[in-house]
């Protein structure tokens, strides 16, 4: 076990150092520039469930202290232990109501067993949110007590560190457990009641950032100097060729890929729409299929978890991507930091489905079309003989999609393959003798895995442009 003192004489040399209390607490220093520059240190909770190792972050010290994160991580493990069955969260055994002015945690509880519960991930993705940023803030305080500039100022640190998305998302939780909890009688106000979204979290400058075609051409020559294991460089492929969501890719088993039919189906219960979702697989994300078969044979799942018992976390994809574009590297993980970085920035899985939305319009495909490609909000309202009519045109996008992005990949590995080209200059640099120029310097000295070199046969049908 670690203490106060320990963590005291923590030091910016040990930056990416991972601490541990015990096996279920552990902790990531990094630096913290506010209120100044400081050492800090970010806390989570360990457990399994269905196998799976989860996180959850429970307090950052020195804005809290360790007794406190300890006394969160208590909490945690006795009230959302991971159900007998492997398939629910199971709150702590609990009465008809909770107690008279109950605190933000009892609500909570009673609001998971009540209502979140019944959501397709059976409330896990809301247990993560509210344990990171919610419980260990307001999860001891009595709810006849929160007001509205309490949840204001938390929503406010959550936009603060970037997660815009996700305190707008965390706004609309709060609101729905404490409109709930007012309905059922177990408290009297709304405490989130005149908040409004656009004033706790104001859309985010590039939110809906799509990669162009220069950056498509840099990611592929990027990816091979990246470290990535191949399934994760086939993953992103795959990604920009079907827009599917990250989630719905690396839940997919291999009876729902038809590679004879070209058409991957999502079934209805992983399908964000509930109903089952055609995708039509373009030569490019053929190949990349047959790759990933070749690297898993024998395995239910295109990407199979440790021990390949079941699919991998789409937190582990992600967390490959991200580390490739952090300033400073965590240790025990990659050092290949800032090699995914684009010349326009930072990008997420998310962005890779913007990008094959955004091509599918330069291509020429209809509004509704790239929506019912996209499986978007305003696709599930469609009936079955709208989707049949629909279906030679999605298969149109899919196909100039496969064939833009395959023709701009063959232009990344020639671009590499090019020998370098000698820099002309007015007069020889000191200490070179004339007429032996200065070898140029390539950008992409890394060269390009055989697996993503595409035919001279898939031409793009249009220019993408952005």
């Amino acid at each position: 076990m670690i203490s106060e003192q320990d963590l005291l004489r923590l030091s910016e040399a040990e930056v990416g150092r991972r601490v541990s209390d015990d096996a279920s607490l552990e902790g990531w220093v990094r630096i913290a520039t506010r209120p100044q520059r400081h050492v800090a240190v970010d806390f989570y909770y360990r457990y399994r469930s269905e196998g799976r190792l989860h996180e959850v972050r429970v307090g950052s010290w020195p804005q809290h202290t360790l007794a406190a994160i300890r006394q969160a991580r208590d909490r945690l493990r006795s009230n959302y232990e991971p159900a007998a069955t492997g398939s629910a969260i199971a709150p702590a055994a609990v009465g008809s109501a909770p107690s008279p002015d109950p605190t933000l945690q009892q609500v909570f509880a009673f609001w998971l067993r009540d209502a979140a519960v019944r959501r397709k991930d059976q409330g896990r993705a809301l247990l993560r949110g509210f344990a990171k940023d919610v419980l260990p803030a307001l999860g001891t305080q009595r709810s006849s007590r929160i007001d509205s500039s309490q949840i204001v100022a938390l929503l406010d640190r959550v936009a603060a560190r970037g997660a815009v998305t996700q305190a707008n998302a965390l706004l609309a939780e709060l609101r729905q457990m404490f409109r709930h909890a007012v309905l059922a009688g177990w408290i009297a106000h709304d405490p989130t009641y005149g908040i409004r979204r656009v004033a706790v979290a104001p859309a985010a400058a590039g939110s809906e950032r799509a990669l162009s075609d220069d950056e498509i051409r840099e990611l592929a020559c990027a990816l091979g100097a990246a470290r990535l294991r191949s399934r994760v460089e086939h993953a992103v492929w795959l990604l920009l060729a079907t827009g599917c969501r990250l989630g719905e890719l690396c839940g997919a088993r291999w009876e729902e890929v038809d590679l004879p039919g070209a058409v991957w189906t999502v079934p209805a219960s992983r399908s964000r729409s509930g109903a089952p979702h055609p995708i039509h697989l373009s030569a490019l994300s053929r190949r990349h299929l047959v790759a990933l078969k070749e690297l898993d044979r024998g395995s239910q799942w295109l990407f199979s978890g440790r021990g390949g018992s079941g699919a991998i976390d789409a937190n582990a994809i992600g967390k490959q991507l991200r580390d490739r574009q952090r300033d400073a590297r965590i240790e025990g993980r990659t050092r290949a930091t800032r090699s995914l970085v684009l010349s326009s920035g930072e990008w997420t899985a998310r962005t890779l489905r913007r990008t094959a939305a955004s091509i599918m319009a330069a291509q020429g495909a209809r509004p509704d079309v790239i929506q019912s490609c996209l499986n978007r909000s305003s696709a599930a309202a469609l009936t079955d003989a709208q989707r049949e009519s629909l279906h030679a045109e999605r298969r149109d996008a899919f196909e100039r999609l496969g064939r833009h992005l395959a023709a701009l990949i063959e232009q990344a590995n020639a671009q590499q393959a090019a020998p370098p080209q000698p820099q002309p200059s007015a007069a020889p640099a000191h200490g070179q003798a004339a007429g032996n120029p200065a070898p140029a310097r390539t950008s992409d000295p890394a060269p390009r895995r055989a697996e993503h070199a595409v035919s001279a046969g898939d031409r793009p049908a249009a220019t993408h442009r952005h």
